[in-house]
């Protein structure tokens, strides 16, 4: 037992020092943008963060904190920090949950921002609206159903290489999958997903192994109850 406790210390401390951050002396950045939702309204009062690496198991996310604020009435912001030379530095921002969250991310180990200044610009934080889904038989034993909900994440993390957004590492409001089975063991089904105000929503079923019908529901509110028997 102790051998192992010792194995884990060492495994723990080599890990926390090759994450260690490299701060460039007596070097600030500064980050600036603007909040808007999806009305182009500002938004006052999102936490902005600015972090040397993203959060992982064995640390807290004010681990690797460089700087922090929160935007202005206008929607602006601008935060002045550390700079680390790190392949994982990140700018998040947060207003609460019923907003999305954006994610910027890119390396600075080889390349220092120009000026010193990271311009992130204009970034719309979408309203979230949950859906409530409720699936019930009434046409008796014997029918089954398959079905799907495609709608559109809650999440944008953008990342960019020498100012350039590079789309195969992004992944920002991309449409996802939820699909499920009932049958006579689980005739009946309940639950609730999240997606942006304005995402399509579309629900795909198959009654019995017949062929495939779609309905459609646009999410405009916080709650949306959505209801369906078979």
């Amino acid at each position: 037992m102790k051998f192992r406790s010792l194995s884990l210390f060492l495994v723990g401390f080599f890990f926390y020092y090759s994450c260690e951050v490299r701060f460039e002396p007596n070097t600030r950045i500064l980050v600036l943008g603007t909040i808007v939702d999806e009305l182009n309204e500002p938004i006052e009062n999102a936490e902005i963060k600015v972090y040397s690496t993203r959060a992982t198991s064995l640390f807290s996310d004010d681990d690797f904190l460089l700087g922090r604020n929160f935007s202005k009435q206008d929607g602006t912001f601008e935060i002045v920090s550390l700079f680390d030379r790190t392949d994982d530095f990140s700018i998040e921002i947060y207003k609460d949950n019923n907003f999305s969250k954006y994610t910027y991310l890119t390396s600075t180990n080889d390349n220092a921002p120009a000026n010193l200044e990271i311009n992130i610009g204009t970034i719309p934080l979408k309203r979230i609206g949950k859906v409530h889904f409720n699936i019930t038989r009434e046409s008796g034993g014997g029918n089954d159903i398959v079905y799907s909900f495609k709608f559109r994440s809650i999440e944008c993390i953008e990342f960019y290489t020498d100012d350039e957004l590079d789309i195969d590492q992004s992944f920002c409001y991309e449409e996802i999958f939820s699909n499920g089975s009932l049958n006579d063991v689980n005739p009946d089904t309940e639950g609730s997903f999240n997606t942006t105000f304005g995402t399509i929503v579309e629900f795909t079923y198959s009654l019995n192994g017949q062929n495939s019908i779609t309905d459609t529901f646009l999410v405009d509110q916080e709650d949306y109850d959505f209801s369906f028997t078979y």
